[in-house]
């Protein structure tokens, strides 16, 4: 897993001027572009939703502790899960 971050982060900066390279060439002025990666490991055992399950019961927004188990926004998004809130929370 080391080694797949190792790449990412080495191949961000290419990627990166690579695509605005190519929306120059397409006629498009762009300033930065934003390489997101797919997550490394998504959380899918007992153990590792035991540890989400705890992060939100001592109040790590749900939508926090889903995207430090590995889920990208968009499928938050269309699970419908709010934007950094706790519903636990009062």
């Amino acid at each position: 897993m080391n080694k797949i971050v190792d790449r990412q982060t080495w191949l961000g900066d290419e990627w990166r001027a690579m695509s605005v390279f190519a929306w120059k060439v397409a006629g498009i002025e762009v300033d930065t572009v934003t390489v997101e990666w797919m997550p490394v490991q998504v959380v899918n055992d007992k153990e590792g939703w035991d540890a989400v399950a705890a992060k939100i019961a001592t109040g790590v927004p749900v939508r926090q502790a889903l995207m430090e188990a590995g889920y990208r926004s968009e499928q938050l998004d269309a699970w419908g899960i709010p934007d950094f809130e706790n519903p636990d929370a009062a």
